[in-house]
C-alpha cells in the first residue's frame, strides 16, 4: 500500500497544534490546515467509510501522510517520559546482548544537528539517545556511519509500516493506538521489536569487534575455468557448507565463497585486498574470509 492511499489522520489547528481526526468536529468546524500545504481541510468522520481528514476543494498532496505521521511521532516522543527500546543482537549471534528496556528521559529536542547532519529527535536522560523516524525513506549508510562516529546510541523506528499495519487492521484513526506503538517500538506487546532497530549500540559494536578478533581468517583461493572467475574458501569447517573435492590442488575441506560462505551465518568478514582506484582505496581482490564457526572456546549460539 502506498503512502498516497493511506488516510490523513492528523491535522493542524488554528493554534499550530495537531488535532487527530477522532477528536475534530465535522466537516470544515474541525477549522484544521493541511500539515504539509496548508491547505483547508475537511473532518470526514462519516458511519461507512473510516474516519479521515481531506482537503477542501483542492487536490490531495503527495506528502500529506508522511508530513503528519512524521510531526505526530515527535509529539508523541515529546509528551511521554518513556520510551521501550529493542534488545541489542550482534550479527550472528542469537542470543541478546542487552535485553528490551525503558528508555526515561527528561526532554527532547527536534531536528538538532549531529555533526553535520539533522537528527530527527534526540532524548535527554541519563545519557542521549537519538531517535530516527522512518516515514518516507531510510537512514542511508552514511548517515548512519555519523551516529556511529558520533558515540551517541541511536534508533530507527519504521512509524510508516506501524500505521500500515493499523490501516490492516481497519483502526486507522485510533491515534492512541498509534502512539502506544512508536513508544513500544512498533510491538504489539511489550518490547516487541517489530518495526525499527538499532543504528547502533556501543555494546552490539564491542561483541561484533570481539567476534572478528576471535574468528579464523581462512583463505581464499581464485582460480579460472571457461572464462569464470571461481572463489573457494580453504578449510571451512562448517559441516552444513564444505565441499571435499579430489586432486592435487583441493585435498582439505572447502566452500565456494559467494554461493557458500556470502550467507552463512557464521560469516564475520569477507577480506579483501585494497588498490587506488579512479583516486579511491576500494577492494580490487577477495583475499580471505573470517569466519567464526570454531574460533573460541565459548560457542556462540547462532542463528
Amino acid at each position: 500500500m502506498s503512502a498516497a492511499r493511506l488516510p490523513l489522520i492528523v491535522g493542524v489547528g488554528e493554534d499550530g497544534l495537531l488535532i487527530p481526526i477522532r477528536r475534530a468536529q465535522r466537516g470544515l468546524k474541525c477549522k484544521c490546515v493541511c500539515p504539509a500545504c496548508g491547505a483547508r481541510l475537511s473532518a470526514k468522520r462519516g458511519k461507512i467509510k473510516a474516519h479521515h481528514f481531506a482537503h477542501y476543494r483542492v487536490e490531495e498532496c503527495a506528502g500529506a501522510v508522511e508530513t503528519a505521521l512524521h510531526r505526530f511521532a515527535k509529539a508523541v516522543l515529546h509528551h511521554h517520559p518513556k520510551i521501550v527500546l529493542p534488545p541489542v543482537y550482534a550479527r550472528g549471534v542469537k542470543r541478546a546482548i542487552e535485553p528490551v528496556r525503558r528508555f526515561a528521559y527528561r526532554r527532547t529536542t527536534e531536528e538538532a544537528g549531529v555533526k553535520g547532519f539533522v537528527a530527527d529527535v534526540v532524548l535527554y536522560g541519563a545519557s542521549r539517545l537519538i531517535v530516527e523516524l522512518k516515514v518516507s525513506h531510510a537512514v542511508d549508510p552514511y548517515k548512519q556511519r555519523v551516529f556511529i562516529r558520533s558515540g551517541i546510541r541511536s534508533v530507527e523506528i519504521d512509524v510508516l509500516a506501524i500505521f500500515k499495519e493499523l490501516v490492516q487492521e481497519h483502526r486507522a484513526a485510533d491515534t492512541k493506538e498509534l502512539a502506544r506503538r512508536i513508544i513500544n517500538f512498533g510491538g504489539r506487546e511489550h518490547g516487541l521489536d517489530v518495526h525499527g532497530h538499532w543504528l547502533f549500540h556501543p555494546a552490539q559494536h564491542q561483541a561484533e569487534y570481539r567476534r572478528r578478533q576471535a574468528a579464523a581468517l581462512l583463505k581464499v583461493r581464485h582460480s579460472e575455468w571457461k572464462d569464470r572467475h571461481h572463489y573457494r574458501t580453504i578449510g571451512c569447517p562448517c559441516p552444513e557448507r564444505q565441499r571435499f573435492t579430489r586432486g592435487d590442488n583441493w585435498q582439505r575441506a572447502y566452500a565456494k565463497t559467494y554461493q557458500d560462505c556470502a550467507g552463512c551465518p557464521h560469516l564475520v568478514e569477507l577480506v579483501h585486498d585494497f588498490a587506488w582506484v579512479g583516486y579511491q582505496w576500494v577492494p580490487v581482490r577477495l583475499a580471505g574470509v573470517r569466519c567464526g564457526f570454531a574460533s573460541s572456546n565459548e560457542r556462540l549460539p547462532i542463528n
